[in-house]
C-alpha cells in the first residue's frame, strides 16, 4: 500500500516519518481513494527487512471522516509523542498534515 497505492486505488495524501532512523522506518500516513476522495490513515514501524504497510489493505486502515477527524488527531499526536514523549518530527509538520486533512474533508 505504501510503495504502490495505486494498486489499492489510492495515492498518499500526506505522511510523516520519524526522523534519524538508521535502517529502520515508523511513518504515520494518509491516503485518498482516488474514485471517492476519501481518507484513510495507519501507522507503521519496523527494521529495513519488511516494506512498509505490506499487510496493510483497504480493509484494515483507518477511515477518515468529518465525524472522527478528532480520532485521527489524537491518533496522529500520539504517535508524534512517542514512547518518552520527545516529538519523532517536527510538530509542525504533524500540525500541516491534521490542517490538510480537516480542510478536505471540509471542502467535500
Amino acid at each position: 500500500m505504501y510503495y504502490d497505492p495505486e494498486k489499492f486505488g489510492l495515492k498518499i495524501f500526506g505522511m510523516v516519518e520519524e526522523e534519524e532512523l538508521s535502517y529502520e522506518f515508523n511513518m504515520f500516513v494518509v491516503w485518498e481513494n482516488l474514485e471517492t476522495h476519501q481518507l484513510y490513515y495507519d501507522h507503521d514501524s519496523g527494521c529495513s527487512c519488511p516494506s512498509p504497510f505490506e499487510e496493510s489493505t483497504l480493509e484494515n486502515v483507518n477511515r477518515i471522516t468529518k465525524s472522527n477527524v478528532g480520532e485521527f488527531e489524537t491518533s496522529i499526536n500520539e504517535w508524534n509523542r512517542g514512547y518518552d514523549n520527545k516529538s519523532r518530527t517536527n510538530p509542525l509538520e504533524v500540525a500541516e498534515l491534521v490542517k490538510k486533512v480537516k480542510d478536505h474533508l471540509d471542502a467535500s
